[in-house]
């Protein structure tokens, strides 16, 4: 009676052993899917932060120009007194 009663926990160990491992790849199927997140969000911040700089850049040059074009109208009215 003894072997009758290892076969069933036997039985019983394969299937939690195969239930484990079924969770096991489901965990590391939804880690991939979390570092692919994180990889597209840091590629995300990234291009934003290169994009305020670009436009940072660009606003500054525009107040140059702005600027410039002020001081030119300046010095023209200046001469029509």
């Amino acid at each position: 009676m003894t072997p009758n009663c290892c076969m069933v926990h036997n039985h019983d160990y394969i299937i939690i052993v195969q239930d484990l491992a079924c969770r096991t790849e489901q965990v590391y199927g939804l880690a991939a899917v979390m570092f692919q997140a994180a990889q597209a969000e840091d590629s995300t911040i990234s291009d934003t932060a290169e994009k305020v700089a670009q436009l940072e850049y660009e606003n500054r040059q525009l107040r140059e120009i702005l600027q410039f074009s002020y001081s030119i109208r300046s010095t023209e009215d200046k001469h029509d007194d």
